[in-house]
């Protein structure tokens, strides 16, 4: 982990499939920082190179830019990694953060299905999801439709058929070959039939038969060139402007999480942990349980917290994050339990039950015996400390309730080793008086 500031924290997490084609970075300007989570595709250099150079460019521009600056600098980043990696792929998902006094300008544009999520961490609740460029969102498809058919009056469809234009005229793409009209299909895997892709089409001027070229299932990104021109690098940007006091949770992330952990979960996993990186190990944790162990996709996390609390505020509530109530375990249905009592409030509570007197032990005489004496009858002291010992070590409600079976089991051994009378039920037992001692 990494601190940038007081105010930004951030941390990272990430897991390389067979694949291993997703990359991440983060820059720092002069008064701004940038990250930005990359998940390639077609090969991992493509992704790589963009990983080391748009940080470092964002955090010079700084979250006072204007969008349209952002927007230019995707085009042109596409324009040179394109010629480079023609038949390269990647996302690109850049988050900006700039700091003025005690107050806070963010700037996120991305391209490809590398979402990002915010999260206020005031009110532990999710503030925004970003939408995926792939065909799963109607939006996309829509563009794609009307993009094909040529129609303009939109600023994205009017500079990606600009755009579209200066592409062909390059020389990386001099094959011989002739693009043509793209379309939306299900991906062939053998004689199967696999998800939904925007796949590309090309001919030879001397052939009539169309042949199939690459196929992606996003909608946006950078480079492709080889794959459908449908692909724009028309990032989609969010501004926001937080105010002293705010403390806002981003999470930037390859589909490799998305893909098998929901929004909403992500939210309700790391809401209530104090730090982004203890944030960013959940969320791979939990990616991880959901794949049964071998990740199937390249996953990589970004945290980043943009704290803009007082410090005395900041540090209570990151104390009350750490010692409150956590859940017991990340992937199945959980209650969250109140703050441990003191060592001394647990063991008067747990020798003042009835539950708990009846499983100490009268030391000699029978039950009959013990219930003529005048004064209550003694426990004995090895089960007595033994019981004690048990409690005093539990650090968590869980863990307490399953020291208290094992204490039951060790004061029947107890008794059966030392030849002691078992104590049963009854309300008038002898046994029901022994927590309140001689």
């Amino acid at each position: 982990m990494t601190t940038v500031g007081r105010q930004n924290e951030w941390g990272f997490a990430s897991k390389a499939s067979r694949k291993g084609e997703d990359a991440w970075g983060t820059a720092r300007g002069e008064d701004a920082a940038c990250y930005g989570v990359f998940d390639g595709h077609g090969g991992a250099a493509l992704a790589k190179a963009a990983s080391e150079e748009m940080p470092r460019h964002f955090a010079q521009l700084g979250a006072e830019a204007a969008t349209e600056r952002l927007v230019d600098a995707f085009y042109d980043y596409d324009y040179s990694l394109g010629q480079r990696f023609p038949s390269e792929g990647s996302t690109a998902t850049c988050l900006v953060v700039s700091k003025t006094g005690g107050a806070a300008t963010l700037l996120v544009a991305w391209v490809g299905d590398s979402r990002w999520v915010e999260i206020d961490m005031t009110s532990s609740e999710l503030a925004f999801e970003s939408p995926p460029h792939n065909v799963s969102n109607a939006r996309e498809l829509h563009r794609i439709e009307r993009q094909s058919r040529g129609e303009g009056g939109d600023p994205v469809l009017d500079r990606a058929m600009a755009y579209e234009q200066r592409i062909a005229e390059s020389d990386a793409l001099r094959t011989g070959y002739t693009r043509l009209p793209s379309t939306v299909t299900r991906r062939r895997i053998g004689k199967r039939e696999g998800p939904m892709v925007v796949q590309s089409w090309w001919t030879l001027a001397e052939e009539d038969d169309a042949r199939r070229g690459a196929s992606t299932s996003v909608t946006r990104s950078l480079g492709d060139w080889d794959s459908s021109r449908k692909l724009v690098p028309h990032p989609d940007v969010e501004r926001r402007e937080l105010e002293p006091g705010a403390w806002r949770r981003y999470v930037l992330a390859s589909d490799g999480l998305w893909d098998v952990v929901r929004v909403d979960r992500v939210a309700k996993l790391i809401a209530h942990l104090s730090g982004p990186q203890a944030a960013a190990d959940a969320l791979l944790v939990a990616a991880r349980k959901r794949y049964g162990g071998d990740f199937r996709d390249d996953a990589t996390v970004l945290v980043i917290d943009v704290n803009l609390k007082d410090e005395d505020d900041s540090e209570l509530d990151s104390s009350r994050r750490r010692r409150g109530a956590f859940p017991i375990s990340l992937f199945r249905k959980r209650k969250e339990f109140p703050l441990r009592p003191p060592p001394s409030a647990r063991a008067e509570r747990s020798l003042s039950s009835p539950a708990s007197a009846r499983r100490l032990l009268p030391v000699g005489g029978s039950s009959a015996d013990t219930a003529a004496t005048a004064s209550p009858p003694k426990t004995h002291p090895a089960a007595l400390a033994q019981a004690t010992h048990c409690l005093d070590d539990t650090t968590t409600y869980s863990k307490r309730r399953a020291h208290t079976s094992l204490v039951q089991r060790a004061l029947g051994r107890t008794a059966f080793r030392f030849g002691l009378p078992r104590v049963n039920g009854g309300e008038n037992h002898p046994a029901h008086h022994t927590a309140q001692g001689p």
